[in-house]
């Protein structure tokens, strides 16, 4: 598919060679890409911002961090071929971001 940035391809093609499950970037939980988002609000904000995960054992606690600063929880969860969904919308990464990064955005 053409609108889809290379490294997307670049992971079908490992899964389809691995015969594992179908590959789908991570998204949030309204189905946004997360690098549909997170460039632009990065950009905009002059900010960096991360998924972080704190504790990668079961239970998984992650955390949405900006500029290195703890802004929130998010919940993680893998579908059900083992792609990443956050657990915040688009609208409620952007308003989190903006509020973190006050007068820059």
């Amino acid at each position: 598919m053409a609108d889809r940035p290379e490294w997307w391809d670049t992971n079908e093609a490992i899964r389809d060679r691995l015969d594992l499950p179908e590959y789908e970037p991570p998204r949030l939980a309204d189905g946004t890409y997360t690098h549909e988002v997170v460039p632009e609000l990065e950009r905009v904000c002059n900010c960096t911002i991360r998924f972080i995960g704190i504790n990668t054992t079961f239970p998984e606690d992650w955390e949405l961090r900006v500029d290195g600063r703890t802004v929130r929880p998010v919940e993680r969860r893998r579908d059900a071929n083992g792609n990443t969904v956050y657990g915040l919308t688009a609208a409620e990464l952007r308003e989190t971001v903006r509020g973190t990064v006050t007068g820059q955005c």
